[in-house]
């Protein structure tokens, strides 16, 4: 050894790195060292409480041809204040080896973050590779002093060969650990020593210890790097940074809900989104108990003592949430959406004059959490009394909100938009997750596909503010989940649904009406139906530019509403025909007395649902005087229009309700759903709820058409019999309307939507939407969708009225009518219809009526897709809990790895960043490599 260093502070170049390179130098100088390392020297023995690979690549070229080098690994002492950390019951010795085990882990942890934060770069691997190399070239041991903590630090070379006795002896002992920081930046203090005497003692000191360490297989933790791993196992790592948090996070006491394992983990995620963002959407799906999730996150606000309102259907705050919150002893205040509205706190006098009851019991700042049912309810933004009221509400001091629906998409993307911005207030409160803009990332989303549910494009607001899970995810991943129902323990089993396709004729009762139709109804074809009566501003001799493309919406409107009329039933079609005829005539009359009646149809329709339509045509008219239109043109084609109005209800007058074929096919399946309740039943009761049927509409007027059917036919008809008085109808919705649902529900199904007062008295619904939510109809196994399913959500939540926790029926049925002759005319007529106001709202920048969309281009196929699987028969639109897109959940995520980790935890927690598949990508050798740079997870292809 030339040089000999005896002093070593890490000062002015005088560090610890460069004092051993130039110690095993064959010369003693540093520049000479990888080509002349030391020959002298035949063992290294070097003691270290911390290791680093950074740190031994800083001498490993100088250690690299010593025939023997061991390495010991010690750990940090225990310092005297964490010995206030020593148990009451605990000896002194147990105490220390308590935390020698944990400093271990601790050590063991250290290096893993050591080798994970090692940059990600060609360079930096060869490094890694070198370091593996050089642990495992056979001249390398390590071992680890396991018995109690060892600090101290020091680096010891002898020689065998008694002539270089004296000249390759040496220890040099201090503070630096086999650390970068140790041997180069930190303020160390190391002294050399080179006497025979010492570098003995040193010796015999480290051999003793290294006889009762344990041997460490430190390369271990830097080869994995290198181990190739399955695309799954990388998938699990990706999923553990990005979900570990929420799914190692335990759950509190359950307050004393009978909650299944999915609900717990859904009341978990439910409160962290809160905490984050203010609020949270629970979008499980019909019929898995959205309500025991929202009584438990209730529980938690009352734990702090915080007030908490539900605003719901006026239905279920009278029936299910008021047995629910009997049940299980909660207090909860509850006032229906209309409730609220009226309630003088919200408003100033010169805006709601009739708003001055007071509903609610305490001050709105008083509320803490503020649970909406059916919250989809509130997703037209525009609503005076609705969205307001709730703005209103929510308006000062921070409330939280929990949000429950099945259906956060009804019409469009827009509906999740606006039901978001209730709790979430800024645009850009989602910057960390990539989102800049809320709003522009749905516009986003609507031109790349207005009716789907695009997860690559909105899963990010998707998964930060809602919580969704369906029957295929629960039969998945909770299998044997338990729910208490009338006090027993019972396993989750859904009914399995089995869709049945009804076909019916539709040009059989009136042939040619829908030819006709089809011609008068295209938007692209010239003979097309203006609805000039309702676009009459667009006839002014100076018009508004914007008028006419809020015109060509209005248009769309009316055909889209007319055409869906004309499937759903004659009746509906006739009483809108008839409607329309008589507003033309009036109209015409008014224009001969000098006026045009003016209509507020253009302000109303751009933002009311296309099941109101009738209620549109009710219109608030004006008298304007007719000078300033172009009255002739104007006259020209309201009369036009009148005469293609008056040929369509001349045909349809021409059509007798005792042949109508749809009402015919209606019966044929009534019969059969009867004579199979007969040969399956077990008894009477039994019979009885297997007959139950809910006949589904979206319209009022067929509801009424097909009950004045029924009424006359289950009068003549044996096979109908059973069904004799024992039958109504439900429609409307709000005041008066919901009460009466309530109770029609409650005679229905006494079991599941009534209390032990309740008797049993209907078999037979037939209801507009106003029953496909928020009541429990599982007692019975049977609807029929007598509509066209042009929305095909509206049929997952009719679903979910039978097909719930807790039915006693194997298997139900939904049967769906289908005029099959011509289901693809229909659907093409529609498509088009939709896109011409499409078209006309993104040119004025509205929110269309119907389809909802701010674009030009609107993808009609998962609709045609999932219509032409209900054709098929196939049922997995149920199963599913929506459309494809509708579905799309980060739960599904979460719940792969909570699994995994029951398996696999520490494989997974400690798999190494950069480690990589091993795939190829073409003719390519590549690897998938897992990284993280600040809080991003990547996967990588390198």
């Amino acid at each position: 050894m030339s040089d000999k260093p005896d002093f070593i502070d890490n000062i002015d170049g005088n560090t610890m790195s460069s004092a051993l390179r130039r110690l095993l130098s064959a010369n003693g100088s540093e520049a000479t060292i990888l080509a002349e390392p030391s020959a002298m020297v035949d063992e290294a023995r070097i003691a270290t409480a911390y290791f680093s690979p950074e740190g031994f690549a800083r001498i490993a070229p100088a250690i690299a041809s010593i025939p023997s080098i061991k390495l010991l690994l010690g750990t940090d002492p225990i310092a005297d204040n964490e010995r206030w950390h020593k148990k009451l019951d605990e000896t002194e010795n147990r105490f220390v080896m308590r935390r020698l085990r944990e400093n271990l882990r601790n050590q063991e942890e250290a290096l893993r973050a050591e080798r994970d934060h090692i940059p990600f770069s060609r360079i930096s691997g060869n490094a890694v590779k070198q370091l593996v190399s050089s642990l495992r070239a056979g001249n390398m041991e390590v071992r680890r002093y396991e018995n109690n903590f060892l600090h101290a630090k020091a680096y010891i070379f002898t020689s065998a060969n008694e002539t270089d006795y004296g000249q390759s002896e040496a220890v040099i002992a201090g503070s630096s650990n086999l650390t970068a920081a140790g041997l180069s930046s930190n303020l160390e203090l190391n002294l050399g020593r080179y006497d025979p005497g010492t570098v003995i003692k040193a010796t015999t000191w480290f051999d003793n210890l290294w006889s009762e360490a344990t041997p460490f297989d430190l390369a271990a933790f830097f080869a994995e790097v290198f181990e190739p791993k399955t695309p799954f196992e990388i998938f699990l790592r990706v999923l553990w940074e990005l979900y570990g948090d929420e799914v190692e996070q335990d759950l509190e006491g359950d307050k004393g809900l009978p909650l299944t394992s999915f609900q717990k983990h859904g009341v978990v995620r439910a409160l962290r989104l809160i905490n984050e963002t203010g609020g949270v959407i629970v979008a499980d799906e019909v019929g898995l108990g959205k309500t025991f999730v929202a009584g438990e996150i209730l529980a938690h606000y009352q734990d702090r003592r915080q007030r908490v309102l539900l605003v719901c259907p006026a239905a279920l705050r009278d029936t299910s949430w008021k047995n629910f919150i009997s049940d299980f002893e909660l207090y909860l205040e509850v006032v229906s959406f209309e409730e609220l509205s009226r309630d003088k706190q919200l408003w100033d006098e010169n805006r709601r004059p009739n708003a001055n009851s007071r509903n609610l019991d305490r001050d709105i700042d008083e509320y803490q959490l503020i649970i909406i049912d059916e919250a989809h309810n509130y997703r037209n933004p525009d609503s005076p009394t609705r969205a307001d009221a709730l703005r209103a509400l929510l308006y000062g001091k921070r409330k939280d909100v929990l949000m429950l629906t099945a259906t956060p998409v009804n019409n469009s993307l827009w509906d999740l938009y606006h039901l978001i911005r209730f709790f979430v207030k800024q645009d850009s409160f989602l910057a960390s997750k990539g989102i800049l803009s809320i709003k522009e990332r749905f516009n986003v989303a609507m031109k790349t596909n207005p009716d789907s549910l695009s997860p690559d494009v909105l899963y990010p607001i998707v998964d930060a503010t809602t919580v969704k899970r369906t029957r295929q995810f629960i039969k998945k991943h909770y299998p044997n989940d338990q729910v208490k129902i009338n006090g027993e323990m019972l396993t989750i089993v859904f009914p399995e649904p089995k869709a049945i396709s009804v076909r019916y004729d539709l040009d059989s009762e009136m042939p040619g009406l829908f030819d006709l139709i089809e011609t008068y109804f295209d938007p692209e074809n010239s003979d097309c139906i203006l609805f000039a009566r309702y676009k009459s501003n667009t006839y002014l001799i100076n018009p508004d530019p914007d008028n006419d493309h809020m015109a060509h919406a209005v248009t769309g409107l009316l055909l889209s509403g007319l055409l869906k009329r004309f499937e759903s039933s004659t009746g509906a079609f006739r009483i809108s025909i008839t409607r329309l005829v008589n507003q033309h005539e009036k109209f015409l009359k008014a224009l001969d007395e000098g006026f045009v009646i003016s209509t507020q149809f253009l302000k109303e329709s751009a933002s009311t649902d296309d099941e109101d339509f009738n209620e549109l045509l009710e219109t608030h008219d004006e008298a304007v005087e007719a000078q300033l239109y172009n009255q002739d043109r104007l006259r020209e084609d309201i009369e036009s229009d009148l005469n293609k109005l008056r040929e369509i209800l001349s045909l349809v007058n021409k059509g007798a309700v005792d042949s109508n074929p749809k009402l015919r096919a209606l019966v044929e399946q009534l019969e059969t759903i009867l004579a199979e309740a007969k040969e399956e039943a077990s008894g009477r009761e039994d019979e009885i709820n297997k007959r139950k049927v809910i006949i589904f509409s979206f319209f009022a007027d067929t509801v009424h058409w097909i009950h004045d059917f029924l009424k006359s036919e289950i009068a003549v008809n044996p096979k109908l019999a059973a069904y004799k008085e024992r039958f109504e109808i439900v429609v409307g919705s709000g005041g008066g309307d919901d009460s009466k649902k309530a109770q029609a529900a409650a005679r229905f199904a006494p079991d599941t939507a009534g209390t032990s007062a309740d008797s049993d008295e209907t078999d037979l619904l037939i209801s507009t939407d106003v029953l496909a939510e928020g009541v429990n109809l599982q007692q019975a196994r049977h609807i029929i969708n007598y509509d066209m399913p042009w929305n095909p959500m509206r049929l997952v939540q009719r679903h979910g009225r039978i097909d719930r926790i807790g039915s006693q029926h194997n298997r139900v049925f939904m049967r769906t009518i289908f005029p099959a002759d011509r289901l693809d005319a229909l659907l093409g007529l529609e498509e088009r219809i939709a896109r011409k106001i499409a078209m006309a709202a993104a040119s004025v920048g509205i929110v269309s009526p119907i389809s909802g969309v701010a674009s030009e281009d609107r993808d009609f196929t998962e609709t045609k897709e999932e219509i032409q699987k209900l054709l098929d028969e196939d049922a997995s639109l149920y199963e599913r809990g929506g459309t494809e897109a509708s579905t799309q959940s980060g739960e599904e995520y979460r719940q792969t790895l909570r699994k995994a980790m029951e398996s696999r935890k520490d494989e997974i927690i400690q798999m190494p960043w950069k480690a990589g598949s091993g795939m190829r990508k073409g003719a390519e050798q590549g690897i998938f490599f897992c990284a993280k740079v600040g809080e991003r997870t990547y996967l990588r292809f390198v």
